[in-house]
C-alpha cells in the first residue's frame, strides 16, 4: 500500500506547475520518505530523486527545473541557503570498468556528495560521487565536478578547475 502512495505522489509531483508549489514538493517527498529534506526548501516540482539514496537538504535552498538527484545507494547532503539551478546532475551512483567481463560498464557502487552551506550550482552542471562542495562555492554552468571544490572558490569546466578564489 505504501508503495502505492508513493507512486501516487510522484505522479502528483508530474501534474503540478513547476513553480508554482515550490514548497509543496519538498513536503510531498518528506511524506514519501526524504525525511531528512527540510519544509523550508523550495524545490521544483519537475526535480527527480531517485534510487536507495539518502538525501539531506537543509532550509531555505532552492533546487530549479529538471534537477536529477539519485545514484545508488548513498548519501546526498546538500546544505542551507543553496542555490541549484535548471537541468543539475548529482549523481552518487557509477561503475567499475570491466574490460573482460560482457559489459565495459563492471559492478555498480555508489559514493556519498556532500554541498556545503550557501553553495550556488549553475545550470546544467553535473556532481559526481565521492565530491565535496565547500561552503559558499560556485559551479560554472555546464561544469562536471569530478573532485573536491574548496570554499569560497569558483570553478568551471569539463572536468570543472578553479577559475578563482573568492576569499
Amino acid at each position: 500500500m505504501i508503495k502505492i502512495i508513493n507512486h501516487f505522489l510522484r505522479l502528483l509531483l508530474k501534474v503540478f506547475p513547476e513553480y508554482t508549489f515550490k514548497y509543496l514538493t519538498a513536503r510531498i517527498y518528506r511524506v514519501i520518505g526524504y525525511k531528512s529534506i527540510s519544509s523550508k526548501a523550495r524545490i521544483f516540482s519537475s526535480v527527480k530523486i531517485l534510487g536507495e539514496v539518502e538525501v539531506v537538504i537543509g532550509e531555505d535552498t532552492f533546487i530549479g527545473a529538471n534537477t536529477f538527484i539519485g545514484g545508488g545507494n548513498c548519501k546526498i547532503s546538500i546544505g542551507k541557503n543553496c542555490d541549484i539551478s535548471s537541468n543539475v546532475q548529482i549523481i552518487g551512483g557509477t561503475h567499475e570498468i570491466d574490460v573482460l567481463g560482457d559489459r565495459i560498464a563492471g559492478k555498480g557502487y555508489s559514493e556519498d556528495i556532500i554541498i556545503g552551506d550557501g553553495v550556488w550550482i549553475c545550470a546544467g552542471a553535473k556532481i559526481l560521487g565521492g565530491v565535496t562542495i565547500g561552503e559558499k562555492a560556485i559551479i560554472a554552468a555546464g561544469s562536471v565536478v569530478n573532485k573536491d571544490v574548496e570554499s569560497y572558490t569558483v570553478v568551471g569546466g569539463v572536468p570543472a578547475k578553479l577559475i578563482r578564489k573568492l576569499k
